[in-house]
């Protein structure tokens, strides 16, 4: 099924963007799978992102232009890489807050809702307090 992908991201800096996506949604024993493509408006390259959401989790993996694979949880601590052209960066997530709710009515009318509070850690530098604010919607 075809659905819309809010996105509410808010950097270190407070800074808070807001994207749309269009995204073919699955329900599967892992929860929700979600699937779209991106681009990047500066080169072209794609952005394949592949999102697992359930009520204990998020999990994000993006392949193309960068990579990676990065998974959400209260109190989870996930270790991983960001793939750049430019190299590979380690980096740590450590989630402070993971928030789930879902809401049917009808299989043309609901939402879905994930809001995640985490601290982003490149190496040894100092932690950078992250947030993203998810809502799954059906196309209309």
């Amino acid at each position: 099924m075809k659905v819309n992908l809010f996105f509410e991201t808010t950097d270190m800096d407070g800074m808070v963007t807001n994207t749309k996506q269009v995204a073919v949604m699955e329900k599967n024993e892992d929860g929700y799978r979600l699937v779209y493509v991106e681009s990047i408006v500066e080169n072209g390259d794609k952005i394949k992102s592949t999102m697992t959401v359930n009520e204990q989790s998020l999990r994000v993996l993006r392949t193309g232009g960068v990579t990676c694979d990065f998974m959400y949880g209260d109190a989870m601590v996930h270790n991983t890489v960001y793939g750049t052209p430019y190299g590979n960066i380690p980096l740590m997530l450590k989630t402070k807050q993971y928030y789930f709710d879902e809401k049917w009515s009808t299989q043309d009318a609901f939402s879905i809702c994930v809001d995640v509070r985490y601290d982003m850690i490149f190496g040894e530098q100092s932690p950078m307090p992250m947030r993203i604010r998810l809502k799954i919607t059906p196309m209309e």
